[in-house]
């Protein structure tokens, strides 16, 4: 059967070949192969529109990751610049400090110790400091000097319970007491009942000290609360001086 079929389609061929017409078998071979060969270019065609998609994400995400990268950087440079700028204008504010009449040391702190309110200072006995000499920054009275070594000495914040010296209220007239530390961000001034300060005044130091010259900015006044049974006001005071991005200091002698 299946040799008589193939002679009747070679015939057909044949003859088609010979009136110069097309084979109706390939024609038919052609119009079922067709398909398949439209099949096969869509699949390649979606294929390398695929590969097309995957390169051009590589590429956004590696745009991405450069892109994130200059960001950081720029971010970086900025924290740097704004640190420099902290620094150097803490550095101004301390060569703008007076000297309140006294011979002063330049230091720098090279420890602080939050839980004792206490730091150490670069220099010494090698110096000229002495026990009880204040240390200020450029926004204030800092800390007093506790104890000397030959090339450096301890300080303690002015904000620790251990420390004492006279304040001034600075308005007219002038309100005087006792200045002591009670926490990091509050001190207080005890003062006489007559005297009036109010809150947002200046806060200096008094001068009634030989180590503590009068002047030295302190703080400004937070909280005023009277005490009848001594006669007495607790003026509490929030001080101006931090150790912050600068680390120079001032010893007055």
């Amino acid at each position: 059967m299946l040799l008589v079929l193939a002679v009747v389609f070679g015939q057909v061929q044949s003859r088609a070949r010979s009136a110069g017409l097309s084979d109706p078998v390939s024609a038919s071979v052609r119009a079922l192969t067709a398909p398949g060969v439209r099949f096969n270019d869509d699949l390649d065609r979606y294929f390398n529109g695929l590969m097309g998609a995957v390169t051009g994400s590589q590429r956004n995400q590696a745009e991405l990751n450069r892109l994130r990268k200059i960001e950081t950087a720029a971010k970086l440079y900025d924290q740097t610049v704004n640190g420099l700028e902290r620094e150097l204008d803490q550095l101004r504010k301390l060569n703008d400090l007076p000297n309140f009449g006294r011979a002063h040391v330049s230091a720098r702190i090279i420890g602080y110790f939050p839980f004792d309110s206490r730091f150490t200072l670069s220099v010494g006995a090698d110096k000229g400091v002495g026990v009880g000499m204040p240390v200020a920054n450029g926004q204030g009275l800092l800390g007093i000097v506790q104890t000397v070594d030959a090339r450096s000495c301890q300080a303690l914040m002015i904000s620790s319970r251990a420390v004492k010296f006279g304040g001034m209220v600075q308005r007219f007239p002038e309100v005087l007491g006792l200045m002591k530390g009670q926490t990091p961000t509050r001190l207080v001034l005890d003062v006489l009942d007559n005297g009036v300060a109010e809150v947002g005044d200046p806060v200096v130091t008094s001068g009634l000290s030989s180590r503590i010259p009068r002047g030295i900015p302190v703080g400004t006044v937070a909280e005023v609360v009277p005490d009848p049974s001594y006669g007495t006001r607790r003026v509490f005071v929030s001080p101006s001086a931090q150790i912050g991005s600068s680390l120079e200091v001032s010893i007055f002698k």
